[in-house]
């Protein structure tokens, strides 16, 4: 689920952010790293990794969520409003 306020911990950086993810569904430690980093990468916050939410733009904070929400390889993904914030040239990535 990608929420249109981000829903982003804000004690977290967004690599933890989207960590997490992964550690509540038990995850092994040696999948969560190099999963997060690809999926960081994919949405073009991997220069970004260890910066906390506060530290980054709404459209920056919006790609992480949404890197959060799919870093679990969902077969659905439900969002409200997922591109709201983005940046034009963001908005065609995938």
């Amino acid at each position: 689920m990608v929420f249109q306020d981000f829903r982003l911990l804000p004690d977290r950086t967004i690599f933890e952010n989207v960590a997490f993810a992964m550690r509540v569904t038990g995850a092994k430690r040696t999948h969560i790293r190099p999963r997060v980093t690809k999926t960081l990468q994919r949405v073009g916050l991997e220069h970004l990794a260890r910066r906390y939410p506060h530290e980054i733009s709404g459209g920056e904070q919006q790609r992480a969520a949404i890197a959060r929400a799919v870093v679990n390889k969902p077969s659905i993904l439900l969002a409200d409003e997922p591109t709201g914030n983005l940046d034009p040239g963001h908005q065609r990535k995938s």
